[in-house]
């Protein structure tokens, strides 16, 4: 299940990997899942790709903004609103004894604190076997997120919920409070050294070269993959 989508393109990319899914569900606003029907349905021209070709079953809209397809769902919800969110994914015919992982990229630091926690704690109450990996800014109390916080400001975005990402331990803390119970906060600077393929890391060093490797630490330490 994946927590403002957007445009994103995991699901193909799975799909073309050879991955098996049960059901691979995307949520986002209505106002950006029914741009994306329309781009997932539109005819398929010289050179483009038939995204309609990964599902399991003919695609279904309803309402404009919710598509079906077997194996894949698209539905239009406001995270911060449990019962649109709860009946939307109920049309999506989900296994609630499955184990189901959750993602989220920059999605929570957009709702209060309040807002993100009864979604954990509604995630945990339904599923069986939750897991959820966030990617989101940490380490929040310096001039770095100030400078970041005023650009955002000025072009009328608000991070609502800031708070719980001041810190690893309040990143973990906000996991374990909504009932998970192993939960891992890393920097990116550890997942940049300790996770990726460093002869790949060396390939693309080769294609963009970059002076100012510290500038990149610095943005790196601010952001965090978090597995609950």
């Amino acid at each position: 299940v994946s927590f403002g989508c957007g445009f994103d393109t995991l699901f193909w990319r799975l799909v073309s990997s050879g991955a098996k899914l049960s059901k691979y569900v995307e949520v986002d606003f209505s106002s950006v899942t029914s741009k994306k029907i329309r781009h997932i349905l539109k005819p398929v021209g010289s050179g483009s790709v038939d995204l309609k070709a990964s599902f399991e079953s003919e695609a279904a809209v309803s309402h404009h903004s919710d598509l079906h397809a077997g194996n894949y769902h698209l539905v239009g919800a406001d995270l911060r609103q449990a019962n649109e969110l709860d009946q939307k994914l109920a049309t999506c015919q989900l296994d609630y004894e499955l184990p189901t992982i959750f993602i989220a990229e920059c999605v929570l630091v957009y709702m209060s604190a309040d807002a993100s926690s009864s979604l954990l704690k509604q995630i945990v109450t339904q599923f069986r076997k939750p897991a959820f990996v966030n990617y989101e800014q940490f380490r929040t109390s310096d001039a770095f997120t100030k400078v970041m916080e005023q650009n955002l400001g000025e072009r009328g975005i608000q991070l609502h919920g800031l708070e719980m990402c001041e810190s690893a331990e309040k990143q973990e803390e906000r996991f374990r409070d909504a009932g998970f119970k192993s939960v891992k906060a890393m920097d990116m600077n550890q997942v940049f050294n300790s996770f990726l393929d460093q002869d790949d890391v060396a390939r693309i060093r080769q294609i963009e070269m970059l002076d100012e490797m510290e500038l990149l630490q610095q943005l790196l330490a601010h952001y965090c993959i978090v597995f609950a």
